[in-house]
């Protein structure tokens, strides 16, 4: 004898009702994946703007000491990060891939470690943004 269908004793009218159920549970199931993969793209997004920005800012302010080889000067540029709880690490490099200057944000519990030098960009690395910004002067990277 075969089996009845889950279905199969039910009034069509429960059938129906079953099915729009179910539909509806799918339809926010996707729904509420799609707003959260959105929120997670549009948060991301503005992360890499703002920490963007605030690079071309902190280049734009210590391009005189990358020229004059000021380092104290261009310490003091990046200390001014410590007002901005999200900023962990920031560093310049010279042309030649060194070091010039860092910042370590005081909740950070490692000790400073300098990513190697890439090109102009953003990535997100082990849950952490790492943005790169060229400095320029005069339209010469420097």
């Amino acid at each position: 004898m075969m089996k009845k269908l889950v279905f199969g004793n039910m009034s069509i009218r429960t059938k129906v009702a079953g099915t729009a159920v179910l539909a509806s549970v799918v339809a926010l199931v996707l729904s509420g994946a799609a707003t959260v993969l959105y929120q997670r793209y549009t948060v991301r997004s503005s992360m890499v703007h703002d920490l963007v920005v605030l690079s071309r800012v902190i280049g734009t302010s210590t391009t005189a000491a990358l020229a004059f080889d000021d380092g104290q000067t261009a310490t003091e540029a990046l200390n001014t990060l410590n007002g901005i709880d999200h900023v962990i690490q920031a560093c310049i490099f010279t042309t030649e891939g060194d070091v010039f200057s860092y910042y370590v944000s005081s909740r950070d519990r490692g000790e400073f470690r300098a990513p190697p030098l890439q090109n102009p960009g953003s990535e997100f690395v082990a849950g952490e943004l790492r943005v790169y910004e060229p400095i320029f002067l005069d339209g010469e990277r420097i």
